[in-house]
């Protein structure tokens, strides 16, 4: 959940045939707006780049 606009972050994994065909998805689309949000488009990172924020989550 996005703490700011009280609303779910959302994310998607999309795969392309071709790593051109990605760079272009990036190049066009990545800090435009969409439905009224930005939209960050990035190549996906292993969780051991991401941080100390990218623990797993545990089910409560």
């Amino acid at each position: 959940m996005d703490r700011i606009a009280n609303r779910p972050r959302g994310f998607a994994f999309l795969r392309y045939a071709t790593e051109e065909e990605s760079r272009k998805a990036i190049e066009g689309m990545h800090g435009k707006f969409l439905d009224g949000r930005v939209i960050f488009v990035e190549f996906a990172k292993r969780r051991s780049e991401l941080g100390q924020g990218s623990k797993p989550r545990h089910p409560q």
